[in-house]
């Protein structure tokens, strides 16, 4: 069976965080939601290539990019929040 398209934990978390609208480098998209910078900055920079988060135009601290949800980010689904008993980290 494929998985569905943005139904990893990662994925979820991210869309879901970003649903508000505001600008967020992956470092702090990582502190929302309990990854690694550097495993926070794979995850945006895929989304990014795969179209659901682009570029805010802003800069963050260090000039780090900050990133926003796109129109084909909102029209994935997303599930509610997952809990540690699954296996999978909360997000």
């Amino acid at each position: 069976m494929t998985p569905r398209v943005g139904s990893g934990w990662r994925q979820q978390a991210i869309l879901r965080l970003m649903r508000d609208g505001r600008p967020r480098t992956a470092r702090i998209i990582g502190q929302k939601i309990g990854l690694e910078v550097v495993a926070a900055g794979w995850t945006v920079r895929a989304m990014g290539r795969k179209g659901w988060l682009c570029d805010s135009g802003e800069r963050g601290y260090y000039r780090a990019q900050m990133w926003v949800i796109t129109a084909e980010g909102r029209r994935i689904p997303v599930e509610g929040p997952r809990s540690s008993a699954d296996g999978t980290p909360p997000g």
